[in-house]
């Protein structure tokens, strides 16, 4: 059976965020994988009633196309995150920006706050960002994300794109832990303007990525994998 993991995200940024984290300092490597590990099973398996049993990503490789009105800014930003995908996520899917809709399965939608409910039904007014995933047997098939061009400035659009860019590929979940996260958000669901990520992203994206994680493997299997194998 398919199912669309809709994410949406109200961010209110006219105000400085009010951290309530702090940054990743882990004392060691083997100090980061721990720590990192316990976020992943926050960002990748969430809590309460929207906590998930197993994770879920992509198996095939990933195109994205950018629709809408994407600036020269907004292009140079996306190609330089997927450069980086590629080269810090080996396990990752290759991943490719193409030129066609019709040959794409992630659409990033650059778009007015008008518009993207008629292109994105689970947008809702009101919100700056929002992606959504289509998975079957914990595997994605399709994504979809949609960024305001009127409702953001550039600079919290480059950390926009990230963030739901990463939710895409299965950190569905936001976090309260570290204010240089790309996936943080605080109390009042703001999150940070970073524009890069921190070692525990990508420790996080690593661990969702590794062959020694099956794919729709849960929590505890996927603790005691890593744990032997990098012997924290």
């Amino acid at each position: 059976m398919k199912r669309i993991l809709a994410i949406l995200l109200t961010l209110v940024l006219l105000l400085p965020a009010v951290a309530i984290g702090e940054k990743f300092s882990p004392s060691d490597i083997r100090d980061a994988r721990a720590k990192a590990l316990e976020l992943f099973h926050d960002c990748a398996f969430g809590s309460g009633e929207s906590a998930r049993d197993n994770i879920i990503r992509w198996e095939g490789a990933i195109r994205i196309f950018a629709a809408g009105k994407p600036g020269k800014k907004d292009l140079q930003e996306l190609d330089k995150f997927i450069l980086e995908l590629q080269l810090r996520v080996p396990g990752l899917p290759s991943v490719t920006r193409v030129t066609s809709e019709d040959g794409a399965n992630l659409i990033i939608r650059y778009n007015k706050a008008r518009e993207l409910p008629d292109l994105i039904p689970s947008y809702t007014k009101g919100s700056q960002a929002c992606f959504t995933v289509t998975h079957s047997a914990a595997v994605i098939s399709k994504g979809e994300i949609g960024l305001t061009t009127d409702k953001m400035s550039q600079k919290n659009r480059n950390h926009m794109m990230r963030e739901m860019l990463v939710g895409a590929l299965g950190l569905t979940k936001a976090h309260s832990r570290y204010t240089d996260s790309i996936l943080y958000h605080n109390k009042k669901n703001q999150s940070l303007s970073t524009v890069t990520l921190s070692e525990a992203d990508w420790l996080m994206l690593n661990y969702l990525y590794s062959p020694l994680v099956p794919t729709g493997s849960g929590w505890e299997a996927i603790r005691q994998a890593l744990k032997e194998h990098y012997g924290f």
